[in-house]
């Protein structure tokens, strides 16, 4: 008989006064594990593991002092895949940009890898460039540097050199024998040569290497929150073209710790301001596409050291020159003789020498820019 209250609590079941005694619930054992004997340490989960190594979990202890505040998000890093020049980052004050590091850069020889596997070495049917040697090349100017043979020959870093191996570059075509060297020199440069002659090597190679070696003492970017400054800019007139030339520019910059972005029109215009406030040493563009960035203030071309501008006679012929004008001329891009300018175009008439003169304000003076002219139309295919 039950004599107080305190009683009848201490003998009713757990769970309350008539509530039904429950057999204890035994611990998850995934199917793989059940048919094996018992040992004597159960296995520990990742989640287990990541609770013991100071994450506090659900209902886990948290140490003295510490109060739960809720999940956290860390934004300290930001991955990328797009274009492959990326890769993940975080926000660098040293550089006021984003620190792209070599071990987080996609590798753009992979596909190129993958290919050969699958397919085996292929036979090159593209231009025999063997042929160029008996091709004559025209150049006028003051004092032309001299033209190289090799790419051994010319001083463009070990990085620049190791991805010009892995690109099977093994000797220079007439173009760039010729355009690399006056580049350097850090003369202008206009140049007639063929589609296809290996003209985005001639212009990439002598700004890669450039923004390399000036990488130290190059006066810093001003701190403009959301605004990309390059050091290039490479113009081209379709949106082909510039993704070539990008594509191209990636694997010459691979590991050298110039970025290479690219933007272009028909594409949304999110992805590319994304890209471009990760940090953007090279800006491959359209002029449209260009011009609607400066005009919303999310691209500045004052840093701008090169500029580039490859099929320029096509950009004339689908009526760019206005877009050009205002980018070379009305913007913050430094005049002529604070920046290097190369033009590469497919002809060479005297259209183009006009409107791309001194007195349109493209290239600092005829004394210093160097006219190059390669004789190539007479050059066939392989058979």
């Amino acid at each position: 008989m039950l004599t107080s209250c305190s009683d009848s609590t201490e003998k009713a079941p757990p769970g309350g006064v008539g509530a039904t005694t429950r057999a204890p619930r035994t611990s998850y054992v995934p199917p793989h594990l059940r048919n094996r004997s018992p040992s004597t340490s159960a296995p520990v989960s990742h989640y287990d593991a990541a609770v013991g190594n100071g994450h506090q979990g659900h209902g886990g202890p948290l140490p003295a002092g510490i109060r739960s505040v809720g999940p956290r998000n860390d934004r300290s890093g930001v991955s990328s895949s797009h274009g492959g020049n990326g890769g993940g980052g975080a926000w660098n004050n040293r550089n006021n940009g984003w620190d792209h590091g070599r071990a987080r850069e996609s590798n753009p020889f992979q596909d190129e890898l993958d290919t050969e596997q699958a397919f085996g070495a292929q036979e090159n049917t593209g231009i025999n460039f063997d042929a160029y040697d008996d091709i004559p090349v025209e150049t006028s100017g003051k004092d032309v540097p001299p033209p190289v043979n090799t790419f051994a020959e010319i001083d463009l870093g070990e990085a620049l050199n190791l991805n010009i191996r892995r690109c099977k570059y093994v000797k220079p075509t007439p173009v760039q024998r010729y355009a690399i060297p006056i580049a350097l020199a850090g003369r202008d440069l206009m140049a007639c040569a063929q589609t296809g002659s290996g003209k985005t090597a001639a212009f990439c190679f002598p700004i890669i290497s450039g923004i390399m070696k000036s990488s130290q003492s190059a006066p810093r970017p001003p701190r403009m929150p959301r605004m990309a400054f390059p050091l290039a800019l490479i113009l081209s007139p379709t949106r082909e073209l510039s993704l070539q030339i990008h594509e191209e520019a990636r694997k010459f910059a691979y590991q050298t710790g110039v970025r290479v972005v690219v933007a272009y029109g028909g594409a949304p215009i999110n992805l590319q301001l994304r890209e471009l406030e990760r940090g953007v040493d090279i800006l491959v563009a359209t002029p449209g596409r260009l011009v609607d960035l400066l005009e919303r203030a999310r691209v500045s071309l004052q840093m701008i050291r090169y500029l580039a501008l490859d099929e320029a006679d096509r950009m004339l012929d689908m009526g760019f020159e206005p877009q050009i004008r205002r980018i070379v001329q009305q913007m913050d891009m430094p005049p002529p003789g604070l920046r290097q300018t190369m033009l590469f175009s497919a002809t060479f008439p005297k259209e183009i020498q006009v409107r791309f003169s001194v007195s349109k304000g493209i290239i600092k003076s005829y004394l210093n820019t160097v006219a190059l002219n390669i004789m190539t139309k007479i050059l066939g295919m392989q058979p």
